[in-house]
């Protein structure tokens, strides 16, 4: 089994993105037999091909079903490492990333996924975006101190290092997805999020480590108010399902305090 399994899920990918996503990880400290990579072909038209020969280990998976729960479900059902990395296509993680990782989850057995800084590449810029780079997966993720490793309460799913077993364990207690991620032109995404109270309400722990460092790449047309407004719009109709999931948790953490009601 390997250390670790490294995801990448994609459909009609830029080229020149996912080549800097490639070549950071061939810059990984951690020894390439020590884990795999599977890209996810998520019904790209054409059929995604790429020269992967440069690792051992790596294959490329095609999933039909277009959506991002599916496309990751298949990599998962793919793959077979202890530590599973999903890594997006416009990512690029720092050389020690996977070495990281493993470091950190070899600390505490119940820490069930991990994540940590983000920093914004663009290709344009307006200086309004910063005060909404949270909503683009840009930042640190946690608004507490980003100077040491501490547990969080969510995680995004760029650079989300998820411990095999803890995955398993949600889906056998009967966790069944709700969200597909974004599909078509419809901005509502939340599966990340979902995922981590899942973990959460399994008992799990969710861990911010400052060594996490990846690069999100982003485009000129995720810089427009009109992208911002529906991305928001997004997160708001799916943040509706995950307070189901957050009154769940508090019953189960502080079970004293009333939860919500509707």
């Amino acid at each position: 089994m390997y250390l670790a399994s490294l995801i990448i899920c994609t459909r009609n990918p830029r080229r020149e993105y996912l080549e800097m996503t490639l070549t950071a990880l061939r810059k990984q400290a951690l020894p390439t037999e020590r884990w795999e990579l599977v890209i996810v072909d998520n019904a790209s038209d054409p059929e995604l091909k790429w020269d992967l020969s440069w690792h051992p280990h790596a294959r490329v998976v095609r999933e039909a079903e277009v959506g991002l729960s599916h496309a990751r479900r298949r990599g998962v059902e793919a793959c077979s490492g202890r530590l599973i990395v999903f890594v997006d296509d416009d990512n690029e993680l720092a050389p020690s990333y996977l070495q990281d990782a493993c470091d950190l989850f070899s600390t505490d057995e119940r820490i069930a996924a991990a994540g940590g800084p983000s920093e914004g590449v663009w290709e344009d810029r307006p200086s309004w975006v910063e005060r909404y780079q949270g909503l683009l997966a840009i930042g640190h993720q946690t608004a507490t101190d980003p100077a040491r490793a501490q547990d969080v309460v969510g995680l995004w799913g760029a650079g989300l290092v998820v411990r095999r077993v803890a995955l398993d364990h949600v889906y056998k207690a009967g966790f069944h997805p709700r969200f597909k991620g974004r599909v078509g032109h419809s901005l509502v995404g939340c599966e990340d999020s979902e995922w981590c109270l899942a973990l959460r309400l399994c008992g799990w722990k969710l861990r911010f480590d400052p060594r996490l460092r990846i690069r999100h790449h982003m485009p000129r047309s995720r810089a427009t108010e009109t992208y911002i407004r529906r991305l928001a719009a997004g997160f708001a109709e799916g943040d509706v399902v995950l307070q189901e999931y957050r009154d769940a948790i508090q019953l189960i953490e502080q079970p004293d305090l009333p939860t919500a009601s509707w």
